[in-house]
């Protein structure tokens, strides 16, 4: 049994890694400059080497804040010529509130902060809102000229990229002392990720190049939850463990 155990357990192991991977999203070829590529852009802000576009993509789309204290965010980077603004929603009420207002001038002001209190109320850019906001927070980009919105959680959005034809946001996790160029109002300043840090790329077109630069975010200071499979990867996980069983008991019993 112990056998049977270990066995079936490197098995599980290995489905698991299989359909991470399986649920990586291809980026599009872009419209834009080679030089404005996700890729780009990720190692020109921390370093060649550190993130892959692609296999480091965590599928995280909720988040609670780590540590007391305001929450801030930075833009990274902007490849766009639609205006639009960044957003937080709550994953407990569905209540949405703007973090900066709407432009498409990556050397305007995009800094934003927010903070949830132990009563579950946010304060946004030092203004208290009255509702209930709760934990659990995402983020959307609004592009204010199409008026469509790119959620964190791709359940939410109408359409867009993967598997599920609905992904409008990657997120990685910044490993603790990554050193990460930001722009603040026109000029580039230095963050060292303290292990609490994200970055979150949002796409805000849909069915076109796919290329998730046109709103490229820092976060610091916010933890992931535990997140929940989509249903794709829900399914595909338990028919990988159900033929794992049957070619491991298959397997065992030609050997006894």
């Amino acid at each position: 049994m112990k056998k049977f155990m270990t066995g079936f357990g490197m098995m599980v192991l290995a489905v698991l890694m299989i359909t991470g991977n399986a649920m990586a999203i291809s980026l599009g070829n872009s419209y834009d400059r080679p030089a404005y590529d996700l890729q780009t852009l990720l190692d020109d802000t921390v370093g060649e080497g550190v993130l892959d576009a692609e296999k480091d993509q965590t599928g995280q789309g909720v988040w609670m804040e780590s540590e007391d204290g305001d929450v801030d965010t930075y833009l990274i980077n902007m490849v766009r010529g639609d205006s639009g603004r960044l957003g937080i929603y709550s994953a407990e009420t569905g209540d949405e509130y703007y973090l900066t207002a709407s432009g498409n001038d990556k050397d305007a002001d995009w800094t934003s902060s927010f903070s949830v209190d132990d009563n579950g109320q946010i304060k946004i850019n030092g203004t208290w809102q009255d509702a209930y906001f709760g934990y659990a927070f995402g983020f959307f980009w609004e592009n204010t000229s199409n008026a469509l919105k790119s959620y964190t959680q791709s359940g939410k959005n109408i359409s867009g990229y993967g598997p599920d034809q609905n992904v409008l946001a990657l997120s990685y996790h910044l490993a603790s002392g990554v050193s990460s160029k930001i722009y603040d109002q026109g000029h580039t300043e230095t963050k060292i990720a303290t292990g609490d840090d994200w970055i979150v790329a949002f796409e805000d077109r849909l069915n076109l190049d796919g290329d998730f630069n046109d709103a490229v975010f820092y976060v610091e200071d916010i933890k992931a939850t535990a997140a929940t499979p989509e249903p794709s990867t829900s399914l595909l996980l338990g028919i990988g463990l159900i033929c794992c069983a049957v070619v491991y008991r298959r397997k065992r019993s030609c050997e006894e």
